[in-house]
């Protein structure tokens, strides 16, 4: 009888030792394990289609713990269909979850759920324009809702007859990209008016402001109806300064990102390739030794750090790639299924 209990008590050790070396199994209650004021970034996760299993995954660069799958250890339940992007603005969380036609609000530490916004029709990307309002873009509602963050009601609608994708703040306008259009629409935010437009490449998705105070546009051709383009453009005329080509082949979904010290241009078509604001052209030399499906671009506003998502099948687990900065490999993890972005806390 001592003789069994005496194994008993040996596998029960062996088995506590083995579970706390996993990196991501049994993620329940390790939400607090990664603290958000640890540098912690949160991958968006989309799901299969129609799966209903999009996911947040959160990772620590210090230690390289991950944990997946947060907010449904958090709230016990899922998170939705299709998880777009997601967003932080005066200590919560913002998830565009796309399918489900609703923003999802969290607390910032622990990932634990609010009531969520409703109504949209597929957002994409918020804009917090300050703390009490926000703009969501959006694939098929022709525009831009405006929300009220602290009620969680949108008050208006922006018509811009376009599926619109990523935006950016600039001072009293707000620049908004039309993935279906060849422009960039550009809106006043103390009215919610529409006073502007930028003439660009079919398919602006993309946007980022650079140390010199221009306005970079990644334009994908819309699915095959122009080459992608790569736009500098002066923010104080409204003019396009340069236009640079995209190396191919083209892929289904590009992304682009900006260095810490808004330097550098970092391009997701494939790999990912980079360039000095003040050249004339982006060189067809990947800057990671990335060879896989990419379809997620983030840079660490902490330290340059390249992530890279790989979406493998977009129904299995897929994969997150850190490297340094001059590309070298820092690590790579398991995450949800389909990664598509990092929200770096």
């Amino acid at each position: 009888m001592k003789s069994l209990f005496r194994t008993l008590a040996l596998i029960v050790l062996i088995s506590t030792a083995l579970s706390s070396c996993k990196k991501d199994d049994d993620p329940q209650g390790q939400s607090q394990d990664i603290p958000a004021s640890s540098g912690r970034v949160l991958i968006s996760c989309e799901g299969s289609f129609l799966g209903v299993n999009a996911s947040i995954s959160a990772y620590n660069p210090e230690n390289k713990l991950l944990v997946n799958d947060v907010f449904q250890t958090a709230n016990g339940q899922a998170l939705g269909d299709v998880l777009q992007s997601l967003n932080i603005r005066n200590g919560k969380v913002y998830a565009m979850v796309n399918n489900s036609g609703k923003v999802s609000v969290m607390e910032k530490e622990g990932l634990v759920a609010e009531s969520p916004i409703t109504g949209f029709s597929s957002p994409r990307f918020m804009l917090p324009i300050s703390n009490q309002k926000a703009y969501v873009s959006d694939l098929f509602s022709g525009g831009v809702a405006v929300v009220d963050l602290a009620t969680k009601v949108i008050t208006a609608q922006i018509n811009l007859n376009s599926w619109t994708e990523e935006m950016l703040l600039d001072g009293d306008f707000a620049y908004v990209t039309s993935a279906d259009k060849d422009k960039v629409y550009v809106i006043n935010v103390n009215t919610d008016m529409l006073v502007d437009s930028i003439q660009v490449t079919m398919g602006p998705v993309s946007l980022a402001k650079d140390a010199q105070n221009k306005l970079w546009v990644l334009c994908s051709g819309y699915f095959g109806a122009a080459d992608p383009k790569l736009h500098r453009i002066d923010l104080s005329t409204s003019t396009v300064m340069a236009t640079m080509n995209i190396p191919s082949p083209f892929a289904y979904q590009m992304r682009m990102a900006i260095s810490p010290d808004k330097m550098r241009i970092y391009v997701m078509n494939n790999t990912v390739y980079a360039m000095n604001i003040d050249a004339t052209a982006l060189l067809p030399i990947p800057v990671v030794p990335f060879t896989g499906n990419a379809y997620g671009l983030g840079i660490s506003p902490l330290n340059g750090d390249v992530y890279v998502a790989d979406v493998a099948d977009f129904t299995n687990p897929g994969k997150v790639f850190r490297y340094s900065s001059s590309g070298v490999v820092l690590d790579s993890m398991v995450v949800g299924i389909a990664p598509n972005g990092f929200l770096f806390q």
